[in-house]
């Protein structure tokens, strides 16, 4: 990532213009798409670099933005399997997409309050495992239960007989 770590050096140098739009600040409009392109690009080059350096991997710049394509055997085999006609090669794509955000964004507070809701969710999560695993053993002894009384059923049954 050396190219985007220059890249950012650089943006730290840099004198970007303020404005002022609704009561919110930013980046002037030209400036923002300009070192957008620039960051992209340095990005770009650091894809290349990474896909010369795996095999089966590839760099492109796509309208969504640098892409990095790699080959998956695990996936092209399960497709062959599915569909020894499918179109699809096989190889795993994933598009980098910058933004620059309004300068009241506070990517510290956004980050807490991002771990905070993964945090809820993965208890949620548990606690639905957690449910799920108590009834399974509510529903076996009830069915250990069932059996253990049918069969004194049968005992009986049988005794009287």
């Amino acid at each position: 990532m050396k190219n985007l770590k220059a890249k950012i050096l650089e943006f730290k140098e840099k004198e970007f213009k303020v404005s002022e739009i609704a009561g919110d600040f930013s980046l002037y409009q030209t400036e923002r798409n300009e070192a957008k392109r620039e960051l992209i690009a340095a990005l770009q080059l650091d894809l290349e670099e990474l896909a010369e350096s795996i095999e089966g991997a590839d760099a492109y710049l796509t309208a969504d933005g640098p892409t990095l394509t790699f080959d998956h055997n695990a996936v092209q085999d399960q497709l062959y399997s599915i569909d020894q006609e499918a179109i699809c090669s096989g190889k795993i794509s994933i598009s980098f997409n910058a933004i620059f955000r309004n300068l009241s964004y506070d990517a510290e507070l956004e980050g807490l309050q991002y771990a905070q809701e993964e945090e809820a969710k993965e208890k949620k999560r548990l606690e639905k495992e957690k449910n799920k695993r108590e009834k399974t053993k509510r529903d076996a002894e009830n069915r250990a239960e069932k059996a253990r009384l049918k069969e004194q059923l049968k005992e009986k049954l049988l005794k009287g007989e």
